[in-house]
């Protein structure tokens, strides 16, 4: 797996080749905010969600990792 390294813009790292970022607890309010704020970013978004979520939805544009 590809390290995270550092861009020359600080505070910015460079996930690799496009890779997605994975982000636990997608539904919750700060995992929520989290992906959008990544999505606006350009990073490409997974969300880990429960196989029974009744009706809880992740952002638009991020693909659900069910665990």
């Amino acid at each position: 797996m590809a390290a995270m390294t550092p861009s020359p813009e600080p505070g910015i790292y460079d996930a690799g080749a496009g890779r997605p970022i994975l982000v636990t607890g997608a539904t919750g309010f700060i995992g929520h905010h989290l992906c959008k704020a990544l999505l606006h970013s350009g990073y490409p978004v997974r969300g880990t969600v429960r196989e029974r979520t009744g009706g809880v939805r992740l952002p638009a544009g991020v693909k659900p990792a069910v665990v």
